[in-house]
């Protein structure tokens, strides 16, 4: 399947148009990829520029003996198989290959968590802290985030059963953990007015914590905090917790709508804004990212009532 342009609605009234220069194709199920097919095709072939096939007298049989003429590959006895010699130069490539799995778990968490970020108008931004007295180790990554799914999980079933949230853990500098997050249909928990304000807001103590200090303030620009909450999932996050969950959100947040089209080249515009009129959403911004695929992102954001279209009454 093709198409080269993909549509994504997201319930905070956010619309993402990707539209991709050279196109995109999508193997359906049974097809195979045409890589695939090479490399099998081209298996032998590697194996004869790298050893001799030599048939025993006696059996029959066949096998390949390497010929050592190559210092980056020879026959492996015990596997069968050409292979690759390993070097001090490929300590190097592996170090590199480390670190761009590194960066690729960056990315696809942050993508996640931005994903379900603008699946939800979300009412507050919480911060929660561990006591020392009230844990046996706010150091413990595990023990962390099992006490604070916990805590959540009790919320939902006996004080807010429509409960919605998104939670990311922060190492701090000492080394100790705590969870930032966000809250929807919060009615049902306890908020209580610290006496303070950060930047004009109010800001309140959740009194359902019960394991160390909280704050939370209300949400007044859903799309600005669904790109904030992602700066928590941080390379060093990423490093420390290998093959770990890094986030905990609803069940209950789906996933957003998902729409592609193969759109002539010369059309794409016009489509593209055909859709965005249709929803009532305005051009917030776009950026072009170049690169194996030329990709163009443009964002859109639909008006809520009582607010006006720039080029028109909403």
């Amino acid at each position: 399947m093709a198409y080269n342009v993909k549509i994504t609605e997201y319930a905070n009234g956010q619309l993402e148009v990707v539209t991709y220069k050279q196109g995109v194709y999508t193997m359906l199920d049974g097809e195979s990829s045409y890589r695939a097919d090479m490399i099998d095709k081209n298996a032998d072939a590697l194996a004869w520029r790298f050893a001799s096939y030599v048939v025993d007298e006696k059996t029959g049989q066949g096998r390949f003996i390497p010929r050592i003429d190559d210092a980056e590959y020879c026959y492996n006895p015990f596997t069968e198989k050409i292979q690759r010699v390993y070097t001090d130069a490929d300590e190097w490539a592996i170090e590199r290959k480390k670190e761009h799995s590194l960066y690729s778990s960056l990315n696809r968490t942050r993508s996640a968590l931005y994903m379900y970020a603008r699946q939800c108008n979300w009412e507050y931004f919480i911060t929660l802290t561990y006591s020392p007295d009230k844990i046996e180790s706010r150091y413990d990554f595990a023990l962390c985030m099992k006490k604070v799914r916990v805590w959540i999980n009790h919320c939902r079933l006996r004080k807010a059963n429509d409960l919605l949230y998104l939670l990311v853990p922060e190492h701090h500098k000492d080394g100790a953990w705590h969870i930032h997050g966000l809250l929807c249909n919060t009615t049902g928990l306890t908020f209580i007015d610290s006496g303070k304000k950060y930047d004009g807001k109010i800001v309140y103590n959740l009194d359902d914590w019960k394991l160390g200090f909280s704050t939370a303030t209300k949400v007044t620009d859903t799309f600005k905090v669904s790109n904030y909450i992602t700066k928590y999932i941080t390379k060093d996050l990423c490093a420390i917790t290998p093959g770990k969950q890094r986030y905990f959100v609803s069940k209950s947040i789906p996933k957003p709508k998902t729409f592609t089209a193969l759109i002539n080249s010369d059309e794409v515009d016009s489509f593209i804004q055909e859709v965005a009129d249709s929803c009532g959403a305005d051009l917030e911004y776009q950026k072009d990212i170049s690169g194996y695929l030329d990709v163009n992102y443009k964002y859109f954001k639909k008006c809520q009532k009582g607010e006006k279209k720039e080029n028109g009454k909403q």
